[in-house]
């Protein structure tokens, strides 16, 4: 039970941190599909009843993948941050060129979820 939450949950987190074009979009989402579906193959060797009562080498695997996870995690907040920083200043490049003239102000625009 566990892993199908976590699995949905990133695969909502994928959809919501690319949303356009909808074709990265769709790209991320089954590339998510696809490195979540991958358990099912690797799962029955990774805990053989051999290794068993403490199955020391899937205990190891499933916390070297988890603190990669939480890694990678960290990268693309940092990434998405970074993005983040260079839309606000775009907007407020195109802000400045607009108070110039007699436009109406421009709408904030896309900004990546932190």
């Amino acid at each position: 039970m566990g892993a199908v939450s976590a699995y949905q949950i990133i695969i909502a987190w994928v959809a919501n941190s690319f949303p356009r074009p909808l074709v990265k979009r769709s790209a991320a989402i089954a590339l998510a599909n696809m490195i979540g579906n991958t358990a099912s193959i690797y799962g029955s060797y990774m805990w053989p009843s051999s290794s068993g009562p403490r199955y020391i080498p899937g205990g190891s695997a499933t916390a070297a993948i988890a603190l990669l996870v939480a890694l990678i995690a960290l990268l693309i907040r940092i990434v998405h941050a970074k993005m983040n920083k260079r839309l606000e200043e775009a907007e407020n490049s195109q802000r400045i060129s607009l108070e110039n003239s007699d436009s109406e102000s421009p709408v904030i625009g896309f900004r990546y979820i932190l």
